[in-house]
This record gives structure tokens, sequence and C-alpha cells, in this order.
């Protein structure tokens, strides 16, 4: 199963350099598995849907729906070696005219042809609410010439437009059918989120439990701490395998997260990976380091260095972009164009390569029918109380619902039937981006809120 994820393939640069100075840390490959997995149980864009109808963020009700943006269609990763540079792989991503991804396309860099070759793709159906509910996954065979059906996810949600399960299944050339593979069923409470991870075992026909995740959050919803485990089906129970706690700064931007492994002889915790983030006064994440734990000197090695650039002509309501970049280990508020990564010494010298990041215009349109927007929600940024003007769904009530990044709730309200204009306070709610949702019988709009 694949991904656009761009950490991985920073992981391969970095495993790459290391190897090449023989100084490769001993958790490198474990760390790149380990991340693979949990990163692979995302979908393209999750349920939090950044990509969609921006028009909510119009100040005058009498503009048109049609608004220009910035979508970013491509990225590049260029690496460099014993200081010559050299294409290694390409992202493609394609949108609908609503603004919503609808497929990925992965390239790599083909020196003797001189050009890019098709790896796989991935093609995303949403439904009526524009939560997603299908992605395929397509690999392309040289030999034929054509995609091949590889896999497929599909996502189930709540009343709450939460996910609560994943399906993955994958494709059976021989029987010219879909088999069982995996599923993720994620339960919700006031402060956290568990995910708990089966495999289908073909044989017996049953599920086989294997994995657990829980996300704890404070009562602003910021991501706490982190908790995986293994279930041990000998003795029944669940075994730590590995947890990261999350620090903030005051501005309640995440600054540091730190991993821990599990040690089952000695059950005991053992330090394994410190990331470090810092922002420049936009709130632009401009440097993210990773520091490895030296068990023998017992102090913090340096391992890895990201260093971001950007386009401050335009911000985060003014782009659209995959989710990936709007989680908090790649926060930013404009728009992102180069990414360059460093090797263990941080230094010049230990320059692994970069990605660059290309975007073109789109004009995005109403869900219904391209009909004028008559829905504001200002101001935003909010820091007090945000304000929602509406005229198209008036006459009925209409539901409120924010939710932090993640999915989870953090604010309902109800504008009663009749109601044009309603004020809704959101200084409770702590400094980061969210995710408006305004629903009736008819229609479904949602913005991202920066508070």
């Amino acid at each position: 199963m694949k991904r656009i994820q761009i950490i991985i393939i920073c992981c391969f640069l970095i495993i790459a350099a290391n190897a090449q100075t023989n100084n490769q840390p001993k958790q490198a490959s474990d760390r790149l598995s380990a991340f693979h997995e949990n990163t692979r149980k995302m979908p393209g864009i999750r349920n939090y849907d950044l990509q969609q109808d921006s028009y909510l963020f119009q100040r005058n009700t009498q503009k048109s729906t049609r608004i220009l943006k910035q979508k970013m269609d491509s990225l590049i990763a260029i690496a460099s070696f014993d200081g010559q540079t050299e294409n290694l792989g390409k992202y493609e991503i394609t949108y609908n005219y609503l603004g919503y991804i609808t497929s990925y396309f992965e390239y790599e860099w083909d020196g003797n042809e001189n050009k890019w070759m098709k790896i796989w793709k991935s093609e995303i159906t949403y439904d009526a609410g524009w939560n997603i509910i299908q992605e395929i996954f397509f690999d392309w065979d040289m030999d034929v010439n054509q995609w091949i059906t590889s896999s497929k996810d599909n996502y189930s949600y709540d009343e709450a437009n939460r996910l609560v399960l994943t399906m993955g299944y994958s494709w059976e050339l021989i029987t010219n059918s879909w088999l069982l593979n995996f599923k993720d069923e994620d339960s919700y409470t006031a402060n956290s989120k568990t995910t708990i991870r089966y495999s289908w075992d073909e044989q017996s026909g049953t599920w086989i439990i294997g994995f657990k995740d829980e996300l704890l959050y404070d009562s602003e919803g910021k991501l706490l701490l982190e908790n995986s485990y293994h279930w041990e089906p000998i003795d029944g129970f669940w075994e730590n395998l590995h947890k990261i706690e999350y620090a903030y700064n005051a501005s309640g931007k995440l600054e540091t997260q730190i991993v821990s492994s599990w040690l089952s002889d000695s059950e005991s915790w053992e330090l394994f990976e410190n990331e470090q983030f810092s922002y420049n006064q936009e709130g632009d994440l401009t440097v993210h380091t990773i520091f490895e734990w030296d068990d023998i000197d017992s102090q913090w090695i340096p391992y890895s260095k990201e260093e971001n650039e950007y386009n401050d002509q335009f911000d985060f309501n003014e782009i659209l972009v995959p989710e990936i970049f709007i989680h908090n280990e790649l926060y930013f508020n404009h728009m992102l164009t180069k990414m360059s990564l460093y090797g263990s010494d941080f230094s010049s010298g230990a320059y692994l390569g970069n990605y660059m990041f290309y975007y073109s215009e789109i004009d995005v349109t109403d869900i219904q029918n391209n009909q004028p927007a008559q829905t504001c929600i200002y101001p935003n940024p909010a820091t007090d109380f945000i304000t929602i003007e509406t005229s198209t769904i008036t006459g009925q009530k209409v539901f409120i619902t924010i939710t932090d990044l993640s999915g989870r709730i953090v604010l309902t309200e109800t504008i009663p039937a009749g109601l044009n204009k309603f004020q809704i306070p959101v200084s409770q709610l702590a400094s980061g981006c969210y995710i408006v949702k305004l629903v009736d019988e008819n229609q479904h709009k949602s913005a991202v809120l920066i508070r």
C-alpha cells in the first residue's frame, strides 16, 4: 500500500547518505518501517476537507463563488550524492472543479531514458458530504504498458463525520476479485482516539487482532501523547511498542516530540528519537531537526535536518495542498516552495537534496451546481468570535461542527431556522487550524478556520 508521504522519501535520502558515510544509525531501517506502517493507514486527505469549497472565506456575500486559488500540482525530489544532483522522484496531484483531490501519481527518474517513468497512482472517491470513502491504488506495468489494480481502502464515518472504519483489500489477479487484507476500527472519547488494527487470516476466515494506537489530547484539543501497542495472543494482553510525547510553544505550535521504545526484557522505556520544530514570525515551520538517542554516551546526536522556504505572497487560505502538509509536523501559513534536507552534522557539506513544490491556478466553485455563494465566515483568522452569515440555507436549522485536524469535535452549535446571521465564541479554542462544517437538509459546506 502506498501513500504520498514526503517524510518516507526524506528517510530514504537520509539513510542512503548515512550508509555512504558508514554512519547509519542502527535504528534507521526500523524507523522507516514503523513510520511507513503508521502512515499507510491514512487516506489521502482523511475526513477533514482542507481542499474544498473555499468560497466560505468570502467577506462579501454578493461575490461569485468562483475563487482563484493556487493548487499544488506536483513536487519533485532531487537527491545530492558526492556533490552531484539527480532527480529522484516526482508526485503529481489532480483536483476536481471543487478543489478536491481526485488522484495522486508517482514517478521515478530514468537516467538512461532521460524521462519520468510511471510507478503508481491512486484514485479517490467521495460521498455526498465530501468525506473520502474509497481510495484505489494501481501499479504501472511496463511490460504491458498499462495500469494494474493493486489494492484499495474503503472508509466509513459516524454521524459526526469521524472516521470509524477502514477496510483494506488487495486485488487478486488470478480470480479477478478483491481479497480482505486488514481493517482499522476507530473509537473516540472526549479527549482520546483509539485505533485497533486487524489482519485477515484467509485460512481460518477470521480477523486476527494486531496493533493498537491511542491518541490523548488536552482540553484544548492539542495532541499530548500517542501510545502504540501490539497484541500478545498467547498471554492475551496489549504490550507496549512505542510512545510519542508532544510539547508546544507559547503560540500553541508543536515544538518537540520525543519517541521512546519499549524494552520488553527490562519492562522499561528507552529514548529513541527527538524531533524539534522552529517557526518564523509568520508562523511558518522553517526548521525541523531530528536527533537520535545514543545509548553509549547517553545523549542526543544529530540525525537529519529540514529547512523550508516560502512564497509569502500567498497565505494558507489562498492555496490548495494535500493533507500531509497540514499535519502539525509540516504546518505552515504560506505557500511552501522548497524543502532542503541535510544529514547528521547539519552543515552545508551534509546536503542530501531538496523538494521543489509547483503550483498553478484553479477556480474553486460551489458544491451546489455552481450557484453564487451566499455563506461567509469572518473574521478569519479569529480571536474571540466568528460570525456566520447565510441566506441560502434559511428556513431550516443549520448544524455547525468545529473539529481539530485529528477529526476530534471541539465545538458544536445550531443556528435556529430563519436566522441568517449567527455569532459563535471561539476564544476557548487553542491556537491552531480547525475545520468548520455547516450542514442542513440540502447542503454541506466546510471551511478552514485559523484561531
